[in-house]
């Protein structure tokens, strides 16, 4: 596997972690169903 494929993988890993404890939160608090979570991106090239 190539470095940048192992580290998109890695930065893959670690937003589905980060999301998923946003979205238990909102669930926690009862706020799921009126939130909007937005994700965007840059695309900055290096």
């Amino acid at each position: 596997m190539s470095h940048d494929t192992e580290g998109c993988r890695n930065h893959l890993a670690y937003l589905d972690l980060v999301l998923g404890k946003i979205l238990d939160a909102l669930r926690r608090v009862g706020e799921f169903d009126n939130a909007a979570v937005i994700l965007t991106s840059d695309h900055s090239s290096r």
